[in-house]
């Protein structure tokens, strides 16, 4: 085989032939190739307040019947946690009444004048029926005002995504923008309830609870509580914010392996065409790999958090219990008080609890969800001018022309074509599609290139 040997010139660069095609392209350079590429910035990570500016304007009710519901939700989180507040105090009535039964019979008392404590057990059960009434009232509103809110902020993201030109999604691959949709509109509930029906109540009834302590005569219990609830949520905080770099990394590494698996079998026909069966599948293997190395140092932090978080969550409770004991015996609190001063920091720290998930949840959600903001933010790059008019399609008819009279009126309008041209982003030379045409009114006309 005969090859063309071409010098190199000083430079280092190959001496193309003249022909008389190079010589007009360097008489007359192609101004889209002197034009420099375009550069799309890179996409930028939106803070947690940009996510919520946009997430807000959802947030209000879309009609009045959906406006009750979340008016009933707000209501009965409000109401659930100011009757969650009073069950201890009933059963420090009733130990208070065992108590002074138990004085009475050591002071050989009839057995007439006892009265048993029916009256605080009915309480305690009345109020905890109505907890869970209430609870119920909550759950059933909160899910319909967060599965609307869901509703229309999906509706919102899909239309947007229709709205945005042909580049965005050749960058994208189907099984990527189906996880990014399917992630970030769920995350909006999760938000949702993470915040407004978990988070900010469990914040208002440690406010209650540090308020029932001081009025029970006990301030240092109440003073041991906030430094508990301070450092177990100060440590979540902390240890939740370095999880995020580790949930981003198991996002990106998901991604790829649900891209591979989308993109190999949408593709099966041309991967087994060309041979590279064993490639993909080595490949998978790879990110599978390293799936597995990001959701292990994720659950890694997880368990770090739980562990110190129990830790912090016992010394709480044991030092509250020991002021509450110091106060009975050298303070004068009564039994039933110190009873309730248990219950009232068992039921403070079993919120907690769920205080360092909900934190978790809500970062968790925020970092789902960025993908989708992005994709929101991105500003459609074919769209309508301002002053586009709209196109109002109007049957004619010649009424001077008797011949026409009787017969189907035609369609108004004409539409045309005038150097239109496209240019991928790997390259800076415009293609065109072919010569300008235009269609008039009436007309069919049908194209196709040199690939059909």
């Amino acid at each position: 085989m005969n090859a063309e040997l071409t010098p190199l010139l000083p430079n280092g660069t190959k001496n193309q032939p003249s022909n008389g095609v190079n010589k007009d392209k360097e008489s007359n350079p192609d101004p889209e190739e002197a034009t420099p590429k375009k550069e799309f910035p890179k996409e930028k990570v939106p803070t947690w307040s940009e996510m919520t500016q946009i997430i807000t304007p959802y947030l209000k009710p879309s009609d009045t019947k959906h406006t009750f519901y979340a008016i009933c939700a707000l209501l009965s989180v409000i109401l659930g946690k100011i009757v969650n507040a009073l069950p201890p105090l009933a059963i420090r009535w009733a130990v208070d009444v065992v108590s002074s039964n138990t004085l009475l019979l050591t002071n050989n008392t009839t057995l007439s004048t006892i009265q048993p404590p029916y009256l605080p057990i009915a309480a305690f059960v009345g109020l905890k029926v109505l907890s869970m009434l209430i609870s119920s009232l909550q759950n059933i509103t909160q899910r319909i005002v967060t599965h609307d809110v869901e509703r229309r902020f999906a509706t919102a993201c899909y239309s947007h995504l229709q709205s945005l030109s042909l580049s965005y999604h050749l960058e994208k691959h189907v099984g990527e923008i189906t996880l990014i949709m399917s992630r970030g509109t769920d995350s909006v509930s999760t938000l949702i309830n993470a915040f407004l029906f978990t988070l900010a109540p469990t914040l208002v009834e440690v406010l209650v609870v540090t308020a029932v302590f001081w009025k029970l005569g006990t301030p240092l219990i109440a003073l041991s509580t906030i430094v508990s609830v301070f450092f177990y949520g100060l440590f979540t905080i902390v240890i939740t914010n370095t999880r995020v770099k580790y949930r981003r990394a198991a996002i990106d590494a998901n991604d790829n392996v649900a891209k591979k698996e989308m993109e190999t079998l949408v593709h099966y026909e041309t991967v087994t065409m060309f041979g590279r069966t064993n490639y993909e599948i080595t490949t998978y293997g790879a990110l599978r790999q390293i799936l597995r190395d990001k959701r292990v140092d994720l659950i890694s932090m997880i368990t770090l958090l739980q562990m110190v978080q129990e830790l912090i969550k016992l010394s709480g409770i044991g030092a509250g219990l020991v002021l509450a004991g110091y106060a009975t015996v050298h303070n004068g609190l009564s039994a039933g008080s110190f009873v309730a001063v248990q219950l009232y920091i068992n039921q403070l720290f079993q919120p907690l609890t769920y205080l360092g998930m909900t934190y978790r949840v809500l970062t968790v959600a925020f970092t789902d969800m960025e993908k989708v903001v992005i994709m929101l933010k991105r500003e459609a790059e074919v769209k309508d001018e301002d002053d586009a008019l709209e196109w109002k399609v109007e049957k004619k008819i010649d009424m001077g022309d008797a011949s026409l009279q009787g017969k189907q009126q035609q369609p108004s309008g004409e539409i045309m074509f005038d150097n239109v041209t496209f240019r991928y982003k790997t390259r800076s030379r415009r293609k065109a599609l072919g010569s300008s045409l235009a269609d008039l009114a009436g007309q069919k006309r049908g194209g196709g290139g040199g690939r059909g």
